[in-house]
């Protein structure tokens, strides 16, 4: 016989399913529900110690955009969890306002 068919017939079934492309996946450091990379939004710390938004090399935390202001109350924690106690208060507190800011615009 065939060495590929040979090799087919021992796979077992499961095996052979069609492989599904990856979706990059990351958690909210705030409610920690893991979601696909574009609903979040990373906030990485830089090298002078602050905080930018978007692709910062080095440690990061990734946020989503629930829009619910509880989801808010846990994100200075979860900021400071995911970044390793490099944010200081009134980083945290631009952020949040920020994020009011963007929840006012659409609506």
């Amino acid at each position: 016989m065939e060495q590929g068919l040979l090799k087919r017939l021992r796979t077992p079934q499961w095996a052979r399913r069609p492989k599904t492309p990856a979706v990059r996946a990351r958690t909210c450091v705030a409610c920690r529900l893991t979601q696909p990379v574009e609903t979040l939004v990373r906030y990485g710390a830089s090298a002078d110690g602050g905080v930018q938004t978007g692709a910062v090399g080095g440690r990061g935390a990734w946020i989503c955009q629930s829009g619910d202001e509880a989801h808010d109350l846990l994100i200075g924690d979860g900021l400071r969890r995911g970044l390793r106690g490099r944010i200081a208060a009134a980083e945290i507190e631009q952020i949040l306002i920020e994020r009011q800011r963007q929840r006012n615009e659409r609506g």
